[in-house]
């Protein structure tokens, strides 16, 4: 049985934050291989300021294409009922892969809101949870997940939030190649 890490986000857009973490997932060996899941619409994140799916899809390809072959973009959301659960996700994905483990990233910083996830309970019993440190000395606890590790690796302190509100600045932390691409696509609205 294959151990598949799998990263949910928006990736409104991909940083050097997110491509940090795959690498680490994949030299730590915590998982074989990593999947990007973009999220067509966060239940928990106003839409307003997201780009267009197959914008954030194509920067994850960019900036993901040095990483390795076991680094994937798996774009299963974008044909999932709206808004998307990570428990269907992985319902879905489970039955195309009956032979893989699909484990769960996930930022320290959202850990508090896991027990708001849609069927959390069956995520809790089915999968394992790897959390990412996201603020130096934030202190998380953990104890109501059943399968749970921590990555300790140091942190990019950097955000999707900040690279939006500093575009005008390519030195903000996103890969160069993702970078231009998003320069090029937001050039007629800025």
């Amino acid at each position: 049985m294959s151990k598949i890490a799998l990263f949910f986000g928006s990736f409104n857009p991909v940083h050097l934050g997110h491509t940090h973490i795959a690498k680490t997932i994949i030299t730590k060996k915590s998982a074989e291989s990593l999947w990007f899941i973009p999220s067509p619409q966060n239940p928990f994140k106003d839409k307003s300021d997201l780009m267009p799916f197959d914008h954030r899809k194509a920067m994850l390809k960019i900036a993901t294409e040095t990483i390795g072959n076991h680094i994937q973009i798996c774009d299963i959301e974008e044909t999932l009922p709206k808004p998307n659960y990570s428990a269907i996700t992985i319902k879905n994905l489970k039955k195309k892969h009956p032979k893989h483990f699909f484990t769960i990233l996930i930022g320290e910083d959202n850990v508090i809101d896991l027990p708001k996830w849609n069927n959390f309970p069956w995520l809790n019993e089915e999968c394992e949870f790897i959390i990412f440190p996201r603020k130096k000395n934030l202190k998380t606890d953990t104890s109501f997940i059943k399968k749970a590790s921590t990555l300790n690796e140091e942190i990019i302190d950097i955000s999707s939030s900040q690279i939006r509100q500093h575009l005008k600045n390519p030195s903000i932390g996103t890969n160069d190649l993702a970078m231009n691409y998003l320069n090029k696509w937001l050039s007629p609205k800025v």
